[in-house]
């Protein structure tokens, strides 16, 4: 019983890895579409389907916060992922 759920896990593991594998790579694929000075829709519009099949745990919510009177928000895109099972700041570009 111990060995069934220790492949079961490796599969559960392996199979996390590989969907965040293949959003790194789709936003890799649309990266260079994002330019300074576009709309927040415009760039949302390009980068959500590349995030979509992140599971919650594997994202980085969004940072809000008003600036000299202004609004700023900081959406994340998972664009890296290292081996080491941990979500981080180094994995996300803002």
């Amino acid at each position: 019983m111990k060995t069934w759920i220790v492949i079961i896990g490796v599969l559960a593991a392996s199979g996390c890895v590989s969907v965040i594998d293949l959003v790194v790579k789709d936003y890799a694929a649309v990266a260079d579409r994002i330019e300074l000075g576009q709309s927040v829709d415009h760039v949302l519009q390009i980068l959500e389907p590349t995030q979509v099949a992140l599971p919650a745990v594997t994202r980085k919510q969004p940072d809000r916060y008003i600036k000299e009177g202004e609004q700023v928000l900081i959406y994340y895109a998972r664009s890296g992922n290292q081996l080491d099972g941990l979500t981080t700041d180094d994995e996300f570009t803002p």
